[in-house]
């Protein structure tokens, strides 16, 4: 079977709707490239250095921020085509945006089925998924996800430029085999994650509530000090703080999947019907889809102490670090002068 080799970027779009009317707003793609960027840079950098997360989960929680870094990074690409109100760059960036859009999209729903899993288990095992069987399903996601989509971008599945939303994209209404398999591998994503969002409730719900504390008794000793015995990890702490992560992991994917509602179901309409769909609408709900690049920062900022902690830690770092370069080169400066002057 061969598949055409298109290599044209198109901008179709702009042949039914004048510039003049285009619904973008190049601010709100500049905000939204600037919080990506920065809040999963604070993720990435919050993991690593006080292992903010459970162990299997970080690698979940990684692949999310790594996966919204990039489309940050790609959300910046757009922002001079959006003030253009056309392509600008060579045709092959507009295949990598496109391939990394879909990708991308598709690789946070697996995470957020996989971190929903790891919880399950923890709920009912008091044991999440291991860390070599997290990296290896995450691996195999990544490798499997972009080849798929690097493949049809190579082999023949045309992009255009959509002046609406100010991306490049993949035409859905040139061959079915690719709008098929890419729609059921983000629907199956998405799927998975509500599925394990059932099963994270039901688990919350039937779980045995832990026991009331019972009120201290102290003892008095007048005989030889027995030896201390040291303190014990309290379970109940430890089931506490697995169901309150199991709540974050819940309010994470609940926020994410409904932040795809909007555009996602404008899209079917547009593609697949004759329904007329406002293009600030699709603008406006396609912008709103990405702000779940950085949700995840705003969920752990409100609801993990730790996280909080790791950032302003990581934020001291960074002040003091350029406070100590610029007084470096402050005393530099200040020893040539001196040299200077005593010559």
């Amino acid at each position: 079977m061969s598949f055409p080799n298109n290599s044209t970027v198109t901008n179709a779009s702009l042949e039914t709707i004048p510039e003049t009317v285009l619904p973008v707003e190049p601010g709100v793609i500049i905000t939204e490239a600037l919080l990506a960027i920065v809040g999963n840079l604070l993720v990435v950098l919050s993991s690593g250095w006080r292992q903010t997360f459970p162990p299997a989960g970080r690698i979940f929680v990684l692949s999310m921020a790594c996966s919204d870094l990039l489309l940050g990074v790609s959300f910046a690409v757009s922002i001079d085509p959006a003030e253009a109100g056309r392509w600008i760059y060579a045709d092959h960036w507009a295949k990598v945006l496109a391939t990394a859009e879909c990708s991308f999209h598709t690789l946070t729903a697996i995470a957020l089925a996989g971190l929903n899993i790891d919880r399950y288990y923890v709920l009912n095992n008091d044991v999440g998924l291991s860390g070599r069987k997290s990296k290896l399903f995450m691996f195999i996601a990544w490798i499997g996800v972009l080849s798929w989509y690097t493949f049809a971008a190579v082999y023949g599945v045309p992009v255009t430029y959509n002046p609406i939303i100010a991306r490049p994209v993949f035409d859905l209404n040139t061959f079915v085999w690719f709008t098929v398999v890419s729609f059921g591998l983000f629907a199956a994503a998405g799927i998975a994650a509500l599925f394990c969002v059932i099963l994270v409730l039901k688990a919350l719900c039937s779980h045995e509530d832990a026991p009331p504390a019972q009120p201290g008794v102290f003892h008095i000793n007048l005989g030889p000090s027995a030896p201390q015995i040291p303190p014990q990890a309290d379970p109940n702490a430890d089931d506490a703080n697995a169901r309150w992560y199991a709540k974050v992991v819940l309010l994470l994917t609940i926020g994410q999947l409904l932040l795809y509602l909007p555009y996602s179901s404008g899209l079917l309409l547009q593609e697949f019907t004759h329904v007329h769909v406002s293009p600030t609408f699709l603008f406006w709900s396609y912008w709103l889809t990405c702000l779940n690049t950085c949700f995840d920062v705003v969920v752990y900022s409100g609801l993990q102490q730790s996280f909080r902690k790791a950032v302003y830690e990581i934020a001291v770092s960074v002040i003091c670090g350029m406070y100590n370069v610029c007084c470096r080169q402050n005393r530099v400066d200040l020893e040539q002068a001196i040299q200077t002057t005593s010559l």
